[in-house]
């Protein structure tokens, strides 16, 4: 079941909740210095596939700061993380195999042992905003730059 966080204000965003669950800041940085953040604060909705910290971490040394020394690359990265065009909660996502990005490249849905995957990282929680809904991941995904 997706979870709202308690924000003090009557709409909010993707975007919002990226800012205020602490196990996203580092996502929530990078969508703000890649200005995705203007997409994200649009109409949408968005399905926002969002990487936990944990899963930032599990990068080889440096990748981060080569994605922002790249701001095509980064962009490109956090792009592949949205599906656009609806806000799908885990029963919607089952129905679903391929996933269209805002990226050029789909990403795949995978259903294995009671747990779901897109591309291969597990589906955590899921949180609901006024233009879509965010399910926090356990890997970073990338596309094929």
């Amino acid at each position: 079941m997706a979870k709202q966080l308690q924000l003090h204000k009557p709409d909010f965003s993707v975007t919002d909740i990226l800012h205020e669950n602490p196990e996203l800041s580092t996502m929530d940085n990078l969508v703000r210095r890649s200005h995705v953040v203007i997409t994200l604060d649009g109409d949408g909705p968005f399905t926002v596939f969002a990487p936990d910290n944990e899963a930032f971490e599990k990068l080889p040394d440096g990748a981060i700061g080569g994605l922002i020394r790249t701001p095509w690359k980064l962009k490109d990265l956090l792009l592949y993380h949205v599906v656009p065009g609806t806000g799908m909660m885990r029963a919607q996502l089952d129905e679903e195999e391929l996933l269209p990005t805002l990226h050029v490249d789909p990403v795949s849905l995978i259903h294995a042992d009671d747990d779901t995957y897109v591309g291969s990282a597990r589906l955590g929680d899921a949180y609901n905003a006024d233009n879509g809904v965010v399910h926090i991941i356990d890997t970073v995904l990338f596309p094929d730059f």
